[in-house]
């Protein structure tokens, strides 16, 4: 099993997948977490670090929208 840190959480959102390759890389482990090819966790914490920078960047309303999909 891997952790998983905020970034990988944070970079897709905040970040453009075509300008950003970094945002590229944590959208594909996303898609491996999710499709289950790759075994993973977090910390509660995570949650806290993707509202927190989606609201600095983007505001209260994805940040909201954000926090929920991440739950």
């Amino acid at each position: 099993m891997k952790y998983v840190d905020s970034n990988i959480f944070i970079y897709p959102v905040v970040a453009d997948e075509k300008a950003e390759s970094k945002a590229s890389s944590a959208k594909g482990i996303l898609l491996k977490i999710a499709r289950g090819d790759l075994e993973a966790a977090t910390s509660t914490l995570t949650w806290d670090e993707l509202v927190w920078s989606t609201r600095k960047f983007l505001g209260s309303e994805v940040a909201v929208y954000e926090g929920e999909k991440f739950l």
